[in-house]
């Protein structure tokens, strides 16, 4: 192991995943890039799973283990951070796992278009296969922040390359100096990269998927969407209120980058109030409204967001099925 001064910090946190974690360890293991430090930080496991990440870094000197007590995801992450001494910085959840060139290309392009991060496409998966997919031929795009704003939020198709989850990125150690997860969150990702793309000049975003998401019906985000609609809907409101805050950064922001995040706030409003509708939520529907009256002023007086878009977002507020109809329409155009 390059015993100083890795150039990438690969962190793991694991909690009661002993039938997943050798996997993912052993897929970061065989990156075809080397000079890493994994620091795999076990979060309370009484599965075992503390055991399993002990043995494996006891034959793999890249590898590193931190035991704590349960402090939640959010806090596990912290504490790799403030260990890590790599110039980037990469995430890896411990039910996943990686493609054997994701930290090698992922660093090329990075370094090659100068940028302060760079996000890849990924692929879900209910099944283990390690017979891994081709990938196009490398091709990376470079955009600013106001231009990152509106591929996460400018409109109503999710970006292939997704900006919310930290697990498909590799940042500089300076973009996210100072930044840490904020502890009980169902979405600290979110929350996380929020605060990280408020200081990028230049975001690189790959062609290729090199993340292999797993998707679990036992994982934090698994319970909040397969617990059933009420508990969803639950979790969109906590989601929902933790995205509001977002205007208190305004005086961060260009007003184009504001009417991004006002565009993408009311849309998610209207949304989840036709849910809470549906489920005869009066409280939580009640939520919802209280922060369309909050984005809709500012929507509206926000000088760079167009006409049509206003015109179609206040009719929506105001009509279900305006709303279901656009989106609809939105939707086909950009097939």
């Amino acid at each position: 192991m390059e015993k100083t001064n890795p150039l990438i910090s690969i962190i793991v946190p694991v909690y009661n995943v002993k039938e997943y974690v050798v996997r993912c360890l052993e897929s970061i293991a065989a990156q075809t890039f080397t000079h890493y430090e994994c620091i795999v930080v076990d979060d309370g496991s009484t599965d075992g799973s503390g055991d399993l990440c002990d043995n494996f870094a006891a034959t793999h000197d890249r590898f590193r283990v931190i035991h704590q007590p349960n402090k939640g995801l959010s806090m596990a992450r912290n504490s790799g951070l403030k260990v890590a001494q790599g110039q980037y910085i990469g995430f890896v959840d411990s039910d996943d796992w990686i493609h054997p060139d994701m930290y090698r290309v992922m660093l090329e392009q990075l370094q090659a278009c100068r940028a302060d991060l760079i996000a890849c496409h990924f692929h879900c998966c209910s099944n283990f296969d390690k017979n891994f997919p081709d990938n196009p031929p490398v091709a990376c795009q470079t955009v600013n922040r106001e231009q990152l704003f509106n591929l996460w939020m400018g409109g109503y198709i999710q970006h292939p390359a997704n900006f919310e989850p930290v697990w498909n990125k590799l940042y500089s150690r300076e973009v996210v100096a100072g930044i840490e997860f904020v502890p009980g969150l169902t979405s600290q990702d979110q929350e996380f990269n929020f605060r990280v793309y408020l200081r990028v000049g230049r975001v690189a975003i790959l062609n290729q998927a090199f993340y292999y998401y797993f998707q679990r019906t036992d994982s934090i985000t698994g319970t909040a969407y397969h617990g059933g609609p009420e508990k969803h809907l639950s979790y969109l409101l906590t989601e929902f209120k933790i995205q509001m805050e977002r205007i208190n950064y305004f005086d961060l922001m260009t007003e184009k980058e504001q009417g991004y995040v006002l565009g993408f706030l009311m849309r998610k409003s209207i949304k989840h109030q036709q849910t809470a509708k549906r489920l005869d939520k009066a409280e939580l529907l009640a939520e919802f409204k209280r922060g369309a009256k909050v984005v809709e002023p500012m929507l509206l007086a926000n000088t760079t967001v167009p006409l049509s878009k206003k015109i179609a977002l206040y009719a929506s507020a105001h009509s279900p099925l305006i709303f279901n109809f656009l989106s609809w329409v939105y939707n086909l155009v950009r097939r």
